[in-house]
């Protein structure tokens, strides 16, 4: 992939962390992906890194021989403060696209109930939904939320998507050391605490089954389930596979500069990866402006994604 990298590093972070009740603050839900893309475990006394923005321009830098797909949530539509041209983007090598669709019991994304019109209608893309999973609700009510909003899938949309990674709070009362992360926002670097960090490794994967395993009952899909391998290997463990889920299809996010270059993202275990979201500045032009989205790759040709997601193409129909 052409994908021009650079890295910088933020200043030294000497916030001490209370050892207090720890305490769930509902009003930090609904990150977005980018946000969470610039997120790395928080060190005392040494530097935290951030990805610097990475320059992929759809359809310039994107192969023939591959297929790219986007992500997109509210996020998208707010910041541009438009709707996107899903005719135009269509047309600039970008194949398939997810939709966040739910958080926990409570969030719906705003953006679902104009976009999954449109979308259907320019019947150019493979669309799908995910939703992310939080520490903070029932699995099983998450799981019937997330079916209750996206309604009936169709035969050529993509699997449906677990987002497995941190579930990020500002209060940090009684944060394990383990789970604080610092994050950059608005030129600001903060500290936060993940939720799951409540839990063990055992809990997180049995909540995250009881989704899979509902999501899968009511769909007749095999889930696909989104995470990256440095919230994994410190809440999870760096040995443990992610077979440990009851989910074949894995999507791994890494932005990490080397792996970008030679193509080769981490993934928990040493495991197999299908999608791999390699980027969240990617830009792809709509109505004249730009819009800055989460990009990802299939590991394979369209053929091949067609086959081992089990989809139809939206183009061949």
């Amino acid at each position: 992939m052409c994908i021009g990298c650079k890295w910088f590093y933020a200043i030294l972070l000497m916030l001490s962390v209370a050892d207090t009740s720890f305490v769930a603050a509902e009003t930090d839900q609904d990150s977005s992906r980018q946000e969470l893309f610039a997120t790395v475990p928080y060190a005392p006394n040494r530097p935290t890194p951030f990805f610097a923005p990475q320059l992929f321009r759809f359809p310039s830098d994107a192969r023939d021989d591959s297929v790219f797909g986007i992500d997109v949530s509210h996020y998208t539509e707010d910041n541009c403060k438009c709707m996107p041209n899903w005719d135009e983007i269509a047309s600039q090598k970008v194949r398939f696209v997810y939709l966040k669709a739910t958080e926990s019991t409570t969030i719906l994304d705003p953006s679902l109930v104009t976009v999954i019109p449109t979308l259907r209608k320019a019947d150019k893309l493979n669309i799908g939904f995910f939703h992310f999973f939080s520490e903070r609700a029932d699995a099983e009510k998450q799981a019937q939320y997330f079916l209750s909003a996206i309604g009936q899938i169709q035969p050529q949309d993509l699997p449906p998507g677990l987002d497995l990674e941190m579930d990020l709070t500002s209060n940090l009362a009684g944060c394990p050391t383990t789970a604080v992360y610092a994050q950059r926002k608005n030129g600001h670097i903060t500290k936060k605490c993940d939720m799951w960090g409540r839990l063990s490794s055992q809990q997180i994967i049995e909540r995250a089954n009881i989704w899979l395993d509902d999501v899968k009952k009511a769909t007749g899909r095999d889930p696909i389930v989104y995470t990256l391998s440095s919230w994994w290997d410190v809440r999870i463990g760096a040995k443990t596979s992610l077979k440990s889920l009851h989910a074949s299809l894995v999507w791994i996010a890494d932005g990490d500069q080397t792996r970008v270059q030679n193509e080769t993202p981490k993934v928990p275990g040493d495991g197999p990866w299908d999608l791999w979201q390699f980027t969240s500045t990617a830009h792809v032009a709509s109505d004249g402006r730009v819009l800055k989205v989460d990009a990802s790759v299939y590991h394979g040709n369209l053929s091949d994604m067609m086959k081992r997601l089990g989809i139809k193409d939206a183009r061949q129909r």
